[in-house]
């Protein structure tokens, strides 16, 4: 288990990272691949331990699609709801 303290914003991340990425039928390694983020920290992510790095976030959605400014404002009015 990880000793960070998971946020409602890093579940809210973590939620729609994995719907994302499946929904594009793609595996962590190829989310891995395109954003050049380790695999584990893609994997920590969708297993909501904590929030992801400010980089990490940018870099993935990015390559899933996302602007990175909407998508955050929308998952912290998801957190906060």
């Amino acid at each position: 288990m990880s000793t960070t303290t998971t946020t409602a914003l890093g579940i809210a991340f973590g939620t729609w990272l994995k719907k994302t990425r499946e929904d594009r039928g793609l595996s962590l390694r190829d989310v891995a691949r395109a954003t050049g983020v380790h695999f584990t920290s893609i994997r920590y992510a969708e297993l909501e331990f904590g929030e992801p790095k400010l980089g990490t976030f940018i870099a993935v959605a990015q390559a899933l699609g996302a602007n990175p400014t909407t998508l955050m404002r929308n998952l912290l009015k998801e957190a906060n709801s």
